[in-house]
């Protein structure tokens, strides 16, 4: 289940072989994708979608003359937070991927940065998958 849902999520990882060294690159990718203010981002993310929504519950029950009760919050906050945390997941997810495919590069394994193809043998200096022009070392 979890070697499926790190397949799903972050694909390049299974370039590196199982075990001590696989570890190291996913914990370091995700510290990475922490650095640089990116807590704050994931805090912005909650805090925008819950003030969103929060105001989209108020102003859709005036508009249909429903009492804003608390199970009408509690769904709204239930909702938020739902949202919240998926999108704050996604942009994890692709700060977490674009750590993994620089650290492939450094470790010499030729890695596409904007999708993450193989480059392994890759003459023509451009991408296959998505085109994109390859910076040779």
């Amino acid at each position: 289940m979890k070697d499926s849902l790190e397949r799903l999520l972050i694909p390049e990882l299974a370039r590196v072989e199982p075990g001590a060294a696989r570890r190291r690159l996913r914990r370091r990718a995700f510290f990475c994708a922490l650095d640089n203010w990116g807590w704050l981002i994931y805090l912005l993310i909650f805090v925008i979608i819950y003030v969103v929504f929060e105001v989209v519950a108020t102003e859709c029950c005036s508009w249909l003359g429903v009492a804003y009760r608390r199970w009408v919050r509690a769904a709204t906050r239930g909702l938020a937070n739902g949202v919240g945390f998926l999108l704050a997941l996604w942009v994890l997810r692709i700060r977490m991927r674009g750590s993994v495919r620089r650290q492939l590069i450094q470790r010499g394994l030729p890695t596409c940065l904007a999708c993450g193809y193989n480059l392994t043998g890759n003459v023509s200096g451009v991408c296959p998958e998505c085109g994109r022009e390859i910076e040779q070392p």
